[in-house]
């Protein structure tokens, strides 16, 4: 039984590789060591054909266990494979060949490159047992026959003759002294190369190499008996090198001279399996990193999962993680692991397994596809899986692309037609049946000349021809259904190639409803021709670069100019604009591209061709084509001089309403329809001793608790009703301070309410007018008690007098001349009346 050594610290990558060891080479025996002293103890205790050394190790590295493997008789035979750590590390290389690497592994290791590799090792170590065997056979039989031999050089050149290995002896400087006779690789007679420099021969990189050796043995550093092994390239007599195996050994000869004794065997072969092999793997790994394919082996009695590299990176698994069947189902989309499991499961019952199903790695949906076999024991019991799984997540996505895009073509509102140069329809979608009133079925049995009236058969060889040479262009014609009725189509047709066929992919559009509107359009457009020739405004188009497109024939109205003459002279308007206005309205119009979707509106002066002024309100807005690309400006100049003649007006009647509202000496607010106070005059600070800013724009008619207890309150709401109403005289007597934080005075009041309106009646504004009747209703109370005690005065003499009078008449009936007395009473009487008449 082979065995095989394998030496590295980390008790996990011994486990892996064992593991690879047992499936690959299940008949071979593998030994584990934990440190290269362990290692050495035993390879001398085992022998084993193979050694698997990691470099990396603590304490002794593997250089210096190759080394003394190396150096050691019982050990120096035995294959040494280095694993590296970086598979483009040629200084590890070189080191490890220098201490006797005989061949390298990188990591991570690939169980396809670890088999080939053991196996050529093992292959080399039985070679050289064989060989060793012989050598030992033949120095036992030299030994046992040197006296022989010396008596008879017949018999030494008898081997030397037979033997298949090219033998020589050369001296230390490097002639050769003998040269086996049986040997023809090289192309030479023995005669040929006798006296000859052996290096004359030797690769000139090999030839470095050799150097240093050879000063080795120069200064003694070999001694007789020791041997040297190494590979070097030799040139045969046609030029050609090929690759040699070399045993050399320091010996001397009869005289005692040391000469330095080589057995050369031809590798060139084996080499050049190893280079074949070493690409064959190298393409299989690139094959399988761009398809993208992993395979994968299942130990199904031990449940141990083996990826290869690509297959940790198609699931999303860390690199060298361990793996179980378990592992690998958890990676499954949850939505197919059943489906995942049930066909692994028949596969165990001996069913094909070749499935496709998502994974889920980082978050994200992969699609991969699975195949295997397995294999199963005598008695059929499933023991080991072997398979490959390749990641088809941009196949599956295409094939997704390309339903969707079946499914969008299928269902397309318009018709789409496949057909090749005999007409012949090859596709259509169930926009084509509805339109035509076909089943699919029969239009695939029809030809273009049966749906296109415009397109006989005379006629296809000539629109073919034109098809190829545009490749794509629109079309508008007329389609005639299964009833022989027809109806407009416009049609994008389009010349590809596909599979090597000619093909017309065209894409058909019922125009009927757009014919329909443009027939209203231009209906429509005739209607906007008459409005505009007969508007009273001066409407107007301008292009991008500012040319007219139309101008109504109202602008000779305004203007005094015609619509020629404006486009005969583009700045016309330019010139007609007053000085006052030319800065602004040229700015408007030489607006750069950034503005051209704002909408403007303003009001400017020009000067008409008889010298008048004329204000015209300007309104403008951008026009954009079905595209949005800008088309220009339509425009309305409107004659507003009447209306800025009333505006004059009606300011100058504004500000006399103003003044007069001022000077009133009566108090005069104005509020809103919200009931804020908006204006007042002088004499409603004058009234209410307080300045206007204390309640104007913050005073409420509406909201006032003062003018509710007033009673005002009622009456304000008929004058926003509309009513003009008159307030009966009334006293405002607030206690403290007012709603205004004015000082509160008791006044007697006069007040007339009475709305604003608008032309059409609708209430705008109501004025409140103050009449401020206090003193006037003072003088009356004063009057009215003057009044009362006049009364009382005129009742007190009206009592004396007739007091008197009885006096007077007693006093008449008792003197003479009565009617004398009487006389001069009611002159006293007359006379007091005066004065009466005077204190009133």
């Amino acid at each position: 039984m082979k065995k095989i050594l394998v030496i590295d610290d980390k008790k996990d990558n011994l486990t892996t590789i064992e593991a690879l060891l047992k499936i690959k080479l299940p008949g071979c025996k593998i030994l584990t060591a934990l440190s290269g002293k362990e290692g050495i103890e035993i390879a001398n205790k085992e022998q084993p054909d193979t050694i698997l050394l990691d470099i990396i190790m603590p304490g002794m590295d593997g250089y210096e266990v190759c080394k003394r493997l190396k150096e050691n008789e019982s050990t120096k035979h035995i294959p040494v494979v280095m694993i590296t750590a970086i598979k483009t590390d040629p200084e590890s290389r070189i080191k490890g060949l220098d201490m006797g690497a005989d061949a390298f592994l990188s990591k991570p290791i690939d169980q396809g490159e670890l088999s080939a590799q053991v196996n050529v090792m093992l292959r080399i170590k039985k070679a050289e047992d064989e060989l060793r065997a012989e050598k030992k056979y033949l120095k036992k039989l030299v030994d046992e026959r040197t006296g022989e031999l010396m008596e008879s050089e017949d018999k030494f050149r008898l081997i030397s003759k037979n033997t298949s290995d090219f033998i020589s002896i050369t001296g230390l400087d490097g002639k050769y002294i003998y040269v086996s006779p049986s040997y023809n690789l090289l192309g030479y007679n023995p005669e040929e190369l006798i006296g000859k420099d052996g290096f004359d021969i030797l690769h000139p990189e090999d030839m470095k190499r050799m150097l240093p050796m050879l000063k080795q043995v120069i200064s003694g550093f070999f001694k007789k008996g020791t041997t040297k092994r190494f590979e070097i390239r030799l040139r045969n007599k046609s030029g050609k090198y090929l690759y040699t195996e070399s045993i050399v050994k320091l010996i001397k000869d009869n005289t005692g001279k040391f000469q330095i004794l080589s057995i050369v065997r031809d590798i060139t072969e084996r080499k050049l399996a190893e280079k074949i092999f070493q690409k064959n793997q190298y393409y299989l790994s690139k094959a399988q990193e761009i398809g993208k394919i992993g395979t994968w082996e299942l130990d199904l009695i031990k449940n141990e999962l083996i990826w290869t590299d690509q297959n940790y990176q198609n699931f999303g698994v860390p690199t060298g993680t361990p793996l179980t069947y378990e592992i690998f189902l958890n990676c499954v989309h949850p939505d197919d692991r059943d489906f995942v499991n049930s066909k692994w499961m028949e596969a165990l019952t001996g069913k094909p397994y070749d499935i496709e199903h998502r994974l889920v790695v980082d978050n994200k949906v992969r699609w991969v596809r699975e195949k295997a076999n397995a294999e199963f024991d005598t008695k059929g019991n499933p023991i080991m899986a072997i398979g490959f799984t390749q990641d088809i997540t941009v196949r599956k996505q295409t094939e997704q692309a390309l339903q969707l895009t079946q499914f969008s073509v299928d269902n397309l509102t318009d018709a789409v037609y496949w057909f090749g140069p005999d007409a012949k329809f090859i596709y259509v979608n169930e926009a084509a049946v509805e339109a035509l009133g076909y089943t699919k079925k029969e239009l695939l049995t029809m030809t273009v000349h049966d749906i296109g009236p415009d397109f006989p058969e005379e006629v296809w060889p000539a629109h073919w021809a034109e098809l190829k040479e545009k490749k794509s262009y629109l079309i508008q014609t007329f389609h005639q259904r299964k009833d022989q009725s027809t109806f407009p189509v416009e049609i994008t047709v389009n010349f590809v190639q596909f599979g090597g066929e000619e093909i017309n992919y065209a894409i058909a559009k019922d125009i009927t409803e757009r014919r329909k509107a443009e027939k209203n359009l231009k209906e429509s457009e005739l209607k906007f021709r008459l409005l505009a020739e007969f508007t009273y405004d001066w409407e107007y188009w301008i292009d991008q670069d500012g040319k007219y497109i139309y101008l109504s024939p109202s602008c000779e109205r305004i203007t005094g100019y015609s619509p020629k003459d404006f486009y005969n002279n583009p700045e016309l308007l330019f010139d007609l604009v007053h000085p006052d206005y030319a800065k602004k309205v040229y700015s408007h119009y030489s607006k750069k591209a950034e503005d051209q979707k704002s909408i403007f509106n303003f009001e400017f002066l020009i000067i008409n061709s008889s010298g008048n002024l004329r204000w015209l309100e300007h309104n403008c807005t951008p026009v954009f084509d079905n595209q949005g690309n800008f088309m220009g400006r339509r425009g309305n100049n409107r004659d507003i001089t009447e209306r800025k003649k009333t505006e004059e007006k009606l300011k100058e009647s504004e500000e006399r309403f103003k003044s007069l509202m001022q000077q009133s000496p009566f108090v005069v607010e104005l509020y809103d329809l919200k009931g804020l106070q908006i204006s007042v005059n002088k004499a409603y600070e004058e009234l209410w001793n307080f300045p206007a800013k204390t309640t104007l724009n913050k005073f409420n008619v509406l909201k006032s608790k003062e003018v509710v207890d007033t009673g005002l309150i009622k009456y304000i709401n008929r004058a926003y009703a509309g009513e003009s109403v008159t307030v009966p005289e009334y006293i405002f007597d607030p206690t403290g301070n007012t709603e205004a934080k004015g000082v509160g005075r008791i006044r007697w009041l006069s007040t007339r309410i009475y709305p604003l309106k608008d032309k059409s009646g609708k209430v705008k504004n109501i004025v409140i007018v103050h009449q401020d009747i206090t003193d006037r209703k003072k003088a009356e109370d004063e009057l009215i008690k003057h009044r009362e005690h006049l009364e009382e005065l005129v009742k007190e003499r009206t009592k004396e007098l007739e007091e008197k009078n009885e006096d007077l008449e007693r006093f008449n009936e008792l003197f003479v001349g009565r009617e004398f007395r009487i006389k001069e009473l009611k002159d006293k009487v007359k006379e007091l009346e005066e004065k009466l008449k005077l204190n009133l």
